[in-house]
């Protein structure tokens, strides 16, 4: 670690946080409190998407469900920008929602309190540029996007500028309830949200493309016998690691959000929650801004890839599970499902991985946070937390008066 770099970031951090302290509550973000922030799908909004079948998202009834499917209301909610998915939905072609279990067989449940390990991992550079290996003839773009995923690993990642913003924030708090910081405050969960992401489709050899909007992510690929994947582009603005199957093809990761490549972006819909507004204006505002942020990644994914970044996409705002291709249409022809705790994964070149146990991989962050604290301290953290003067302090300090 550079430490003029993390100790300059660390204090401008901790300045900012102090900073907010002070602020009273006089200080919120105008709207109010959270509730019912749209129309409920009628009225103006509807000019806004002039010809929109739907305002809500619902384009299924309960009796139309087809077997293996849920009722899409049931399972999901409208977020900001798109949709959740809960607990076994899969997210499928066409928006469509199945249960993961008819995909996959011989699933490992997620377990929150002891989240799965990878095996080992190896870290690879992101690629040079903003441009991936074009699509070659012959090859069909398997398109998968989503916002992020909730499930996380226990694999942990990230880099010092991301333990020094930790750290600043836990110091923060300290400061502001007037006590020692203690080792508990510096534990963060750095766990990679897994996603998986069923290929189903052997019709081509695959190339994929796995893009996530925000937060880091650890795609888990689970191949169907058949599905030959011929490349694979790794597209988001953090960290990002892959559990890719065996196979003679290349994996590049790429970096969302710089000034070649834009931040990942879907086309807006009616129903999303950042649309939901009272105020007309300021709908046509939202609309416009994320308008904007699609067609700027629109335009460059075009460009990369010979279509739109909505063509054939798969994938929820936040959802855990994606199937591309078709169902399984029986139980002895699911998807062998491919466990991390046996796998070598490939993640992006940072600064501090564990794949160790919780127990382990805690008291070694929480190490490195204070060591980080103590450089910013100029090697003496009681400059930072001096203890509570004494009665004879006092007298002392008097005397020497």
């Amino acid at each position: 670690m550079n430490p003029n770099i993390a100790l300059l970031g660390l204090g401008a951090l901790v300045g900012g946080a102090l900073l907010l302290v002070t602020m009273t509550d006089e200080f919120r973000l105008a709207g109010g409190d959270d509730g019912d922030r749209g129309d409920g799908g009628d009225g103006w909004l509807t000019q806004l998407f002039p010809g929109s079948t739907s305002l809500t998202g619902s384009h299924k009834a309960a009796t139309d469900v087809p077997e293996g499917k849920f009722d899409p209301d049931s399972l999901r909610m409208a977020e900001d920008h798109g949709w959740k998915s809960y607990g076994p939905a899969m997210a499928g072609p066409e928006g469509e929602l199945y249960v993961v279990g008819r995909a996959l067989a011989d699933m490992v449940p997620h377990d929150r309190r002891n989240p799965i390990l990878p095996a080992g991992y190896r870290m690879q550079w992101r690629t040079n540029g903003c441009a991936p290996r074009p699509p070659a003839d012959g090859e069909v773009l398997a398109n998968v996007s989503i916002g992020r995923g909730e499930r996380r690993s226990g694999m942990q990642a990230y880099s010092d500028a991301q333990l020094a913003e930790s750290t600043s924030k836990a110091l923060a708090v300290a400061l502001k309830h007037g006590r020692r910081i203690q080792e508990s405050h510096l534990h963060d969960n750095h766990g990679l949200p897994v996603v998986n992401v069923v290929l189903t489709d052997t019709s081509a050899p695959l190339y994929l493309v796995l893009q996530n909007r925000q937060d880091d992510v650890l795609w888990n690929i689970h191949p169907a016998p058949g599905v030959q994947i011929a490349h694979m582009a790794v597209i988001g603005p953090g960290i990002a690691a892959v559990n890719p199957p065996p196979g003679d093809y290349d994996v590049e990761f790429l970096q969302s959000g710089s000034d070649c490549l834009p931040d990942v972006a879907r086309q807006p819909a009616p129903f999303w929650r950042a649309l939901k507004t009272h105020d007309k204006a300021e709908a046509l505002a939202a609309l416009n801004r994320l308008n904007d942020a699609y067609y700027a990644y629109d335009t460059w994914f075009r460009a990369r890839f010979g279509q739109g970044s909505e063509d054939d996409v798969v994938g929820y705002d936040l959802t855990n599970h994606v199937l591309v291709g078709p169902m399984p249409d029986s139980a002895e022809t699911r998807v062998p499902f491919r466990r991390l705790d046996r796998a070598e994964v490939l993640v992006t070149r940072t600064d501090n991985v564990f794949v160790s146990p919780k127990r382990r991989h805690r008291g070694l962050t929480a190490a490195l946070h204070a060591s980080l604290l103590t450089e910013a301290a100029g090697g003496d953290v009681d400059a930072i937390f001096p203890s509570p003067m004494t009665r004879a302090d006092l007298n002392a300090e008097e005397a020497a008066q």
